[in-house]
C-alpha cells in the first residue's frame, strides 16, 4: 500500500491543560471497624445503636446503603439479642454480611443440562482434610 501526504499540519498542544482527579474508595475492613466498638458491645436503644455505628466505615459503604443501610438492619427483628439489647459486633457482621453477600456459584452441571451427570466411576474421590 502507498500512502500519499495531502497536507501536513504540526500537532499542537492543548489550549488548557485539563486536572484529573483520581477518585479512590478503600474497601472497609471488619477489622478496622470492630475496633471502633466500644467496651460495653451492647446498648439498649436504638438510638444508641445508630450513633455507634455512625462510626464504622461499612455504614459508609455503596454496597450496604443500596440494600438498606445500618437502618435496615436495626429495624430486623433479629437486631436484638435474648435479652432485648442491640449487640454491637453482632449488628456489624450483618452489615459485612449484608454489604459483600455473594449467592452461591452454580456448580458447571447445573449451569449446562448438555453435560453428563457425573457417575460415582468418573467423579473425583473426596478430599481429605
Amino acid at each position: 500500500a502507498i500512502f500519499r501526504v495531502i497536507e501536513e499540519k504540526p500537532i499542537s498542544q492543548p489550549k488548557q491543560a485539563y486536572k484529573v482527579q483520581m477518585i479512590t474508595a478503600s474497601t472497609p475492613t471488619f477489622s478496622a471497624d470492630r475496633a471502633k466498638i466500644p467496651a460495653t458491645t451492647t446498648v439498649a436503644t436504638i438510638e444508641e445503636a445508630r450513633e455507634a455505628a455512625a462510626a464504622w466505615d461499612i455504614c459508609k459503604a455503596p454496597a450496604l446503603k443500596k440494600r438498606g443501610g445500618v437502618e435496615g438492619i436495626l429495624k430486623r427483628s433479629d437486631a436484638k439479642n435474648a435479652e432485648g439489647l442491640y449487640d454491637l459486633e453482632s449488628i456489624l457482621k450483618k452489615c459485612y454480611q449484608v454489604a459483600f453477600y455473594m449467592p452461591p456459584s452454580p456448580s458447571a452441571h447445573t449451569r449446562s443440562p448438555a453435560l453428563p451427570k457425573p457417575t460415582v466411576g468418573n467423579s473425583p474421590p473426596p478430599l481429605a482434610i
